[in-house]
């Protein structure tokens, strides 16, 4: 799953899709794609069957995800603490992310 809140589920080579491809929307309509050998979608259709429940929101990295699809890696949040700039003490966006060195607070995680 992404953070929009699409799930994919097929093949995958060098980091492109490739094959026959079941999404999920964040609304939960499910979705057959195919995708040619260089990661080029070839088609688009509606799945058959039932809608899945939509998307749910993350209480950690805010991010959608549907539960059918989650595991205990799936959260995209930084391990690491916030470490404000030393003097910065007007604001709390200042700083970094101590386990990637993300410069901005609202970075996802890592």
């Amino acid at each position: 799953a992404i953070a929009t809140g699409l799930a994919f589920k097929g093949h995958w080579e060098a980091n492109r899709r490739v094959g026959i491809f079941e999404v999920v929307d964040v609304n939960g309509k499910r979705w057959m794609k195919s995708y040619d050998s260089h990661g080029k979608q070839l088609s688009s259709k509606a799945a058959a069957g039932e809608t899945l429940s939509p998307a749910l929101q993350c209480e950690r990295c805010e991010a959608k995800f549907h539960e059918c699809f989650n595991h205990n890696h799936a959260c995209r949040r930084h391990r690491g603490a916030w470490a404000s700039v030393p003097g910065e003490t007007h604001s709390e966006e200042i700083g970094f992310w101590r386990c990637c060195g993300a410069k901005r607070r609202s970075d996802r995680g890592c």
